[in-house]
């Protein structure tokens, strides 16, 4: 089986152990209060076949990271409520 779904709360990883996640077939990736900030946005954006995004309650994670994920061609949910977006 392929991992198509991975939800995590309140975990902390790198930038470097979020990009270890098999990715290929990703279609839905969760991560609340993980402490995500802009400097996850590349690797978030190397999710090419995400189709949902949470990032609910990470401060730290910014409008400079928004515009990169709004170019994942399949993404229909991106939802960074509690984040630091204005």
């Amino acid at each position: 089986a392929m991992l198509s779904q991975l939800f995590l709360v309140d975990s902390e990883f790198s930038p470097s152990g979020l990009a270890s996640v098999p990715s290929a077939s990703l279609s839905m990736l969760s991560l609340k209060n993980c402490n995500i900030d802009d400097s996850y946005t590349k690797v978030l954006a190397g999710f090419k076949n995400l189709k949902s995004l949470y990032l609910f309650d990470n401060p730290g994670f910014s409008d400079a990271s928004v515009e990169p994920l709004t170019k994942l061609e399949f993404i229909e949910g991106l939802d960074y409520s509690g984040t630091g977006v204005s």
